[in-house]
């Protein structure tokens, strides 16, 4: 069974201990990166976003190394055990003769003791229970992502475009200009949603009410403008 070989893997002892670093490492750059943002002011949108993607890199260049280090770890670790186990196997290389007479004897003794007591061994260590609930959280966190994708091309196929010279646009194109937007913003009114919304990444996609294009006065709708694109920027 494909869950058995994915829990039994050997790796698991030094992938998991690496991923649970991880956690104070992001809980330190967390710490630290909110510490520098405080200084920045908040106009300065592309400095402030490009520390939070250096953050992200350092964490993610922290667990590297932490599973490196953990490689080595377990490296050093058989290394130890290694050592030994070869002195031992002289030494039971010479007695094993007078052993093998030993244990004929006992042998049938040694099965009626095991058939009458067996220990009870987890099937799994405690890192592949970890393993198996963070693969489970990977993929159930993979399923809403794939499925808040589907709803937002959804979104986006089933809206309408609106009139280039209308109000909207003008104010769409004004605000982009003086945020300096790198990306042109499609704009579309849709029934579907209560309250305006920016869905996508490469092509960002400004979502409008039907029913908020005739019903808000100019200074409400350039509000509500300037509100959703900060959020492309």
């Amino acid at each position: 069974m494909w869950l058995n070989t994915v829990l039994t893997y050997p790796h698991w002892n030094v992938v998991v201990p690496a991923l649970l670093h991880t956690l104070w490492i992001g809980i330190l750059a967390a710490v630290g990166l909110g510490g520098v943002i405080r200084t920045v002011s908040v106009k300065r949108a592309s400095l402030r976003y490009g520390l939070a993607v250096v953050t992200l890199g350092v964490v993610l260049a922290g667990g590297v190394l932490a599973w490196a280090a953990q490689e080595r770890l377990a490296e050093m670790r058989q290394a130890q055990t290694d050592r030994p186990a070869e002195a031992g196997a002289h030494v039971e290389a010479s007695s094993s003769q007078s052993s093998l007479s030993v244990s004929a004897g006992h042998a049938s003794k040694s099965q009626l003791d095991q058939d009458e007591y067996t220990p009870t061994v987890l099937p799994y260590a405690w890192q592949s229970v970890l393993a198996g609930l963070w693969c489970l959280g990977v993929i159930l966190m993979l399923i809403r992502l794939a499925a808040a994708l589907t709803g937002a091309h959804r979104l986006r196929i089933s809206a309408s475009p609106i009139d280039p010279e209308s109000l909207i646009h003008r104010f769409v194109l004004e605000i982009s200009q003086a945020l300096a937007l790198g990306a042109r913003v499609l704009v579309l009114a849709s029934d579907r949603v209560h309250a305006p919304a920016v869905i996508g990444i490469i092509r960002p996609t400004l979502l409008w009410p039907v029913s908020w294009l005739t019903e808000l006065p100019e200074w409400q709708i350039r509000a509500i403008l300037a509100h959703e694109l900060a959020h492309i920027r």
